[in-house]
């Protein structure tokens, strides 16, 4: 009897151990999302893209302009992302704290567990221009296409 309290008492805590790691990993689920596109000129703004066949949920990502997760832009629960879709962030300071530079810059993307998933380094580019993916999969200046496809 002793013998089957203690085998019960260790499959209970097992079961409840792989169990809460479960949650613990759904909770922290990194997803591809990818920096597509960023306009440097009034109004500033990172667009996003979702490669993926789901949509996905943004909050707790995070975006800036300088390599300091801790202070970083912070997206709330509830910003989706559609499936094969953009999302684009107005960068200005009263949203995001930060504002990108027309002369370039590094923009970072964090996912929720705090993980670097991407960044793009945008050159200077010219007014009525942005900085990203191309036909080819490359980032180029190119005409601005905000929350579509580049080309």
């Amino acid at each position: 009897m002793k013998t089957m309290f203690i085998f019960l008492c260790l499959s209970v805590s097992i079961a409840l151990g792989l169990f809460s790691s479960v949650f613990a990993d759904e909770e922290c689920s990194s997803y591809k999302i990818v920096i597509n596109e960023l306009q440097a000129r009034k109004p500033d703004w990172v667009e996003l893209y979702n490669p993926n066949g789901f949509k996905v949920d943004l909050g707790g990502y995070k975006v800036y302009d300088r390599n300091e997760y801790e202070i970083a832009y912070t997206f709330p629960p509830g910003t989706i992302v559609e499936s094969t879709g953009y999302f684009v962030q107005i960068a200005h300071a009263n949203t995001t704290d930060f504002a990108i530079r027309k002369n370039g810059e590094t923009i970072y993307l964090w996912d929720a567990c705090g993980k670097l998933i991407d960044k793009l380094e945008m050159p200077r580019v010219p007014k009525g221009y942005s900085f990203g993916i191309d036909a080819d999969g490359r980032y180029s200046v190119m005409l601005q296409s905000r929350g579509r496809q580049n080309y």
